[in-house]
């Protein structure tokens, strides 16, 4: 990690290879949108995005966080969708009605004709 990274990761910003932090106070969809669309311009490989963005969680939210303690979860972080899957276990962590709100974007996906994918 270079000077200018450790950095930015100290002071809380957001670089291509910094992801957003979270503090698990704030609101979990602005945060994720944040995450989402960071992934579309980071200059890290899809391996690495996952991990990244579980290590810019803080407070409450890395408290949360212990569900990745186990290898197996620390390897699903470290895959090609490791964002994705650091996404939809965390979500639940923040929202009431977690299966509701994953309902809602499946319809969305219908409707765009789209097919959704069941997990």
């Amino acid at each position: 990690m270079h000077h200018n990274e450790a950095q930015a990761i100290y002071l809380g910003i957001v670089t291509s290879k910094v992801p957003p932090s979270y503090d698990g106070v704030g609101s979990w969809f602005e945060y994720e949108d944040a995450l989402l669309d960071w992934a579309t311009w980071c200059e890290l490989p899809a391996e690495r995005q996952g991990m990244a963005a579980k290590m810019r969680l803080t407070g409450y939210a890395n408290d949360l966080a212990i569900c990745f303690a186990t290898p197996q979860e620390r390897n699903a972080l470290a895959q090609a969708d490791g964002l994705d899957y650091f996404i939809r276990t965390m979500r639940p962590k923040f929202i009431k009605g977690a299966s509701a709100v994953s309902f809602i974007d499946s319809s969305r996906l219908c409707r765009s004709g789209v097919e959704p994918v069941v997990t």
